[in-house]
């Protein structure tokens, strides 16, 4: 028993060498080809030292952008946030919200392409319709009274970041229904500016009616219309629905191009080196937590095999 006891533990050190040395020589052979590839700038580190012109040229030749002029947008806008010093962590974060490119941006020096994503994206917000352009300040009132029964939602809208209530905020009110042939359809029944609370309320709705809310402001957006899609009024009358602002910005790439970036491996988000570092100081911390409550439980016992003793001070010598 007291051999097992021993064995167990040795048998596990072994093992979890054998698997680091054995990923070592796997990474090492990967990462040579990675290396010949940064050496013939046929592939670029995405850090703060990363040149605008290389990424460019990967961007396009590569094709994860339509036009040399955009890849050199985008390549332009990444190299700025890597100066400011953010950091992916995989080329998949590409599509977060940190790295998606502000409508601002686009409006200032962003290419004809990305100008016309921007309006397309701005009409499915809502920000080019004619209803929306037209209103005017002197318009702004937190209740629209409709005339269509007794029904009443109301919509607020705060800020993502400090969660302050924001006003004047037009809040775009729907009807939902169907078309002569009967296919979903809606209709914009009006607008109501939120108040100094960032609320909008609706009065006068049809019970029977089925109306949907939706929040409309330059340079935001606040997700997916919300209210009574799917039931009538009746069920959810005097519902307050929330909406939360956040910048308006757009994606740099496609999904479908993100993975192609990932399996081509020439945008990378760390070097070979970097990598390995990370994961030396990884496995140098897992071996060191196991020694540590190795020797806590021989002191625990009060004894300590000489073995053991033997494989814990060559442990400790790898840690340092």
């Amino acid at each position: 028993m007291k051999n097992k006891q021993t064995l167990i533990p040795i048998l596990f050190a072994v093992i979890l060498v054998s698997l680091f040395i054995t990923l070592n020589a796997n990474y090492h052979e990967r990462f040579v080809s990675v290396q010949k590839k940064l050496h013939d700038r046929s592939a670029v580190v995405l850090d703060r030292q990363a040149s605008v012109r290389l990424l460019s040229d990967l961007l396009h030749r590569h094709q994860y952008v339509e036009s040399d002029s955009d890849s050199r947008f985008v390549a332009t806008f990444l190299c700025s946030r890597l100066a400011e010093g953010h950091q992916p962590e995989a080329i998949l974060d590409l599509k977060k919200r940190d790295w998606q490119i502000p409508a601002s941006y686009i409006d200032s020096i962003g290419t004809a392409a990305f100008r016309h994503r921007l309006f397309r994206s701005q009409m499915a917000l809502g920000q080019a319709e004619e209803g929306f352009l037209s209103l005017t300040p002197d318009r702004h009132t937190p209740v629209l009274q409709l005339n269509e029964g007794t029904g009443k939602l109301t919509a607020k809208v705060i800020d993502s970041s400090s969660k302050q209530a924001m006003q004047g905020v037009w809040v775009r009110l729907d009807r939902h229904g169907l078309d002569s042939i009967g296919r979903p359809d809606y209709t914009v029944e009006g607008y109501a500016c939120t108040d100094a609370d960032g609320t909008a309320t609706f009065q006068g709705l049809d019970l029977q009616g089925s109306y949907s809310l939706l929040p409309v402001h330059p340079g935001h957006e606040f997700g997916l219309p919300n209210g009574t899609v799917g039931c009538t009024l009746k069920d959810l009358d005097g519902t307050q629905f929330l909406f939360q602002a956040l910048p308006h910005s757009l994606r740099p790439f496609t999904g479908e191009a993100l993975q192609r970036m990932r399996d081509d491996g020439c945008i990378l988000v760390r070097s070979p080196e970097d990598f390995l570092s990370t994961f030396n100081m990884c496995f140098l911390v897992f071996l060191g937590a196991w020694c540590l409550v190795f020797i806590l439980s021989c002191m625990r016992n009060g004894k300590m095999d000489r073995v053991m003793a033997g494989l814990l001070s060559c442990s400790a010598s790898m840690n340092l």
